[in-house]
């Protein structure tokens, strides 16, 4: 399979044979299972203090006495049961005498299920399902249907393959330029646009949503990314290619626009 190379002015410049790796069977259902592995490898871990709510003494009172079976604080010194009831960091005084302690369901209690630091977030993916995976996401990328169904929108032919002196781009007005002469005008469009976000998310410092623009893959990032940031799109190196990075929301392929070295080193 041939595919035609264009110059940095939308030009056809010449051809070049495409690697086998872009007629790798799609298989979706491996994309989404690495897109799940890169995504929560980087989860921080959480969980409760080992101790909130234990720290201070109670023991229980046994039936009989017309109250819950709960353990509870005895009395003593500095705890007549008319000192302070409120405790804990801010207050930093003991509750008093006959105040419920421990259990879940009291003021000040441990939790009954809290969140264990120990567990294990990460998805788990083989390494050749992995590696799979990434080939099929590469060969999703030259899928016309695929790619207008995540509501790209392109006029020209795919693979776009551009000349290595894209690379070497280094100021915005130029990759606009660029952007132009291959007719992707209406898609810098359509990734201008934003929505609020629905939910909580609104408040814990992302507010809107974007739409997800076309990639650059390259062989040597020469300032590219630097020149396509405030545009909204991406640029990434063959090696640091992902499930994640070609296939966002692990939801059908994205339109990548390659390089003629990049192209190269995928056949290497």
């Amino acid at each position: 399979m041939k595919a035609a190379i264009y110059d940095v002015k939308g030009k056809k410049k010449g051809e070049m044979t495409l690697p086998k790796v872009f007629s790798t069977p799609k298989r979706p259902d491996l994309v989404k299972r690495a897109f799940l592995a890169a995504l929560t490898a980087r989860i921080q871990k959480w969980g409760a203090e080992r101790l909130a709510g234990q720290r201070t003494t109670g023991e229980g009172r046994g039936t009989g006495h017309g109250m819950a079976r709960v353990k509870r604080v005895k009395a003593g010194p500095f705890r007549s049961g008319r000192g302070k009831r409120a405790y804990g960091p801010k207050f930093r005084s003991f509750p008093a005498a006959g105040v419920a302690v421990f259990a879940p369901q009291v003021r000040g209690g441990r939790r009954a299920h809290p969140p264990k630091q120990e567990k294990n977030l990460a998805e788990g993916i083989n390494k050749k399902e992995r590696q799979k995976a990434v080939r099929s996401a590469i060969a999703s990328t030259i899928d016309k249907e695929l790619v207008l169904s995540r509501g790209h929108k392109f006029e020209i032919g795919l693979p776009i393959i551009m000349e290595d002196s894209i690379q070497e781009i280094a100021k915005v007005k130029q990759a606009r330029e660029v952007l132009d002469a291959l007719k992707l005008s209406e898609e810098l469009n359509r990734i201008k646009q934003r929505s609020i976000r629905a939910g909580k998310g609104k408040s814990r410092g992302r507010k809107y949503r974007k739409k997800t623009g076309p990639l650059f893959i390259v062989s040597e990032d020469k300032g590219l990314s630097k020149a396509v940031k405030n545009l909204g799109l991406e640029v990434a190196r063959t090696d640091q290619l992902n499930a994640e990075i070609l296939s966002p929301g692990a939801h059908g392929a994205r339109l990548v626009i390659w390089t003629e070295s990049a192209i190269k080193s995928l056949g290497a």
